[in-house]
Formats: C-alpha cells, sequence, structure tokens
C-alpha cells in the first residue's frame, strides 16, 4: 500500500486564504445544504450546530471547519493532490492536527471535495482533544490516556533527537515530533511499502527521501516530486531498534490497538 501522510496547514489550507470569514451568516445555512447534496451519511448540520448570534467570534469551531473547506481550499490546490492520488493509487493518511477532529468527522470534510474516498481509515496517534474524544472515553480515562501517550511522545522525541540531529547551524533544521508520529505508525502498519509526508513543517530529519516541503500550498513542482517519492517501495518503515521497548508495546496494547478514535 502506498501513503501519503497530508498535513492540511500550508498544504491544501493556505494561511492567505480567509474566504470563510465573508460568510459567516451563510454557514447554518451551507452545513444543511451540504448534508442534502451530498447525501454520503454524514450530518454537516449537526457537525457545525446551529448556533449565530451575529457575532462571528460566537459562531461554533466546527462551523469554520466546514466553512474552511468549502469556501479556502483552492479547487487547483484540490486538484493538484488528487492528481497525486489517482496517478500513484497512494491513500491519505492524516498527519495534520486536524486529525484530532476523528476520521469520521475528517471523512466528512474531505468529502466536500470528493477526497473522502482516499482517506486511510487509521492515523497516527496524539493526544486528542474535542467533543468525539469525550463522547468515546469518561474524563478519568481521557487524563490517563493523554498522560501515557505525552510519556511515549517524549520517549520517542528523546530518542530520535539524537539518531537525528540537526545541524546546529541551521535554523530550522532539527528533529520535529510530527516525525516520530508518522514513524511510529509506519512501524505498526507493515501494509505500507510506498509513502510520502507532505508538509509545511520541516520533516526532514527522519523521514529523509520520504518528504517534500510544502508552503503555502501543493504547487506542480512538490506534485511531480510526491509522485517520484511514491514510485519506490522500499518499504516497510520499522523503528529503530533502540525505540522498540516495552513501554511502547505496552502503550499500544491500552490505547492504540482497541482505540475507539484512530
Amino acid at each position: 500500500m502506498k501513503a501519503l501522510f497530508l498535513d492540511i496547514d500550508g498544504v491544501i489550507q493556505s494561511p492567505s486564504d480567509q474566504n470563510r470569514f465573508k460568510h459567516v451568516e451563510e454557514f447554518v445555512d451551507l452545513s444543511k445544504r451540504l448534508t442534502k447534496e451530498l447525501n454520503n451519511g454524514f450530518d454537516y448540520y449537526k457537525f457545525g450546530g446551529d448556533y449565530y448570534d451575529g457575532n462571528f467570534r460566537s459562531a461554533p469551531a466546527t462551523q469554520y471547519d466546514i466553512a474552511a473547506v468549502y469556501y479556502d481550499w483552492r479547487p487547483v490546490v484540490v486538484e493538484r493532490l488528487r492528481h497525486i492520488l489517482d496517478t500513484t493509487g497512494a491513500k491519505i493518511v492524516l498527519s495534520s492536527d486536524w486529525r484530532e477532529k476523528g476520521l469520521h468527522n475528517m471523512r466528512g470534510l474531505l468529502d466536500i471535495h470528493g477526497l473522502g474516498k482516499y482517506l486511510y481509515p487509521y492515523a497516527p496517534f496524539c493526544v486528542p482533544y474535542g467533543k468525539f474524544f469525550e463522547d468515546a472515553y469518561n474524563l478519568k480515562q481521557r487524563c490517563e490516556m493523554q498522560s501515557d501517550t505525552m510519556k511515549i511522545h517524549q520517549m520517542i522525541d528523546k530518542k530520535m533527537h539524537e539518531l537525528y540531529p540537526g545541524d546546529p547551524n541551521k535554523w530550522f533544521d532539527g528533529y520535529d515530533p510530527r516525525t516520530g508520529e508518522i514513524r511510529e505508525f509506519l512501524d505498526r502498519h507493515t501494509e505500507i511499502d510506498a509513502y510520502v509526508a507532505l508538509d509545511d513543517r520541516n520533516l526532514s530529519r527522519g523521514l529523509e527521501g520520504h518528504f517534500v516541503s510544502v508552503y503555502p500550498f501543493i504547487e506542480d513542482e512538490q506534485v511531480s516530486q510526491a509522485i517520484e517519492i511514491l514510485s519506490h517501495q522500499d518499504g516497510p518503515y520499522p523503528l529503530p531498534d533502540v525505540l522498540k521497548t516495552d513501554e511502547l508495546e505496552e502503550w499500544r496494547k491500552k490505547w492504540v490497538y482497541e482505540s475507539k478514535l484512530y
């Protein structure tokens, strides 16, 4: 299987595109219309909520999520991403912080541009928050998961920093924690034999040969680079032995393998 690890902000969501703020009064009607028109089993109206009192600052964040995808994702950028996926047969694996919204919700959001069908049903594990997390676990479980996950992430980050040191004389050249999340995911998913990560963060340390730097959104040159990388099926991609600890496996058994989230 080929995997495209997708960041969203700075990759398909340009920070300069803020058109959604011009349409705040349309948010509720938009969510109702998408539910009816897409007819994909996802209730955009329920996800977005119907509260709006005329103050754009009080609109639910989920309404802004829907509007950002609808109004701010440039069609040409979406089509560049789609071209990579159709050309290579790769699946989207969400590495973006947007995955904290939950994969069911993200599939619905991606469906606004017809991308939901490409979404792989798993994503790198992160410390989640928000309503979908609260619905899945009680407060005690959530606190315990967050504590355990932070400890594992810190362990991975410490060892990855040692294995992939950056050049101290270069700006923005060090190891990024997202790399560790992706590498841990790849270690568990041995079905992946080719992958590329598109991100505006520097993931070159630890993902050498599999990373394409993107900002503020995907350009044609990066499309070609991603397709070329995905043509090399050189997986699977196990973690270095120093990271294969009993603590990591216990965490996986407790929170990952039977997770209600990923």
